[in-house]
């Protein structure tokens, strides 16, 4: 089984975790990306610090991520462009 590295919030308390992964394999509309280059953002410092904003709108096991760019690796069979 092919995996990656991913950063996931495993808790409801401050601090993140970085885990080894299974390498998801893209539902019906969905693309994987092999992420090339990744940054943070200011709702993945509310997750880190589990500050007020996130105890009210994250509901861990979450995995982090949508700062990123890469090449597309998969596609689901209803991808067309």
């Amino acid at each position: 089984m092919e995996t990656m590295w991913a950063v996931r919030k495993r808790e409801r308390a401050a601090g993140l975790v970085l885990e080894d992964v299974p390498v998801p394999a893209p539902r019906e509309d969905e693309v994987v990306v092999r992420v090339e280059a990744a940054s943070i953002c200011g709702t993945d410092l509310h997750i880190f610090r589990w500050d007020d904003w996130a105890q009210h709108r994250i509901e861990p096991p979450l995995t982090l991520g949508h700062e990123f760019a890469g090449t597309v690796v998969d596609t689901g069979r209803a991808v067309r462009h």
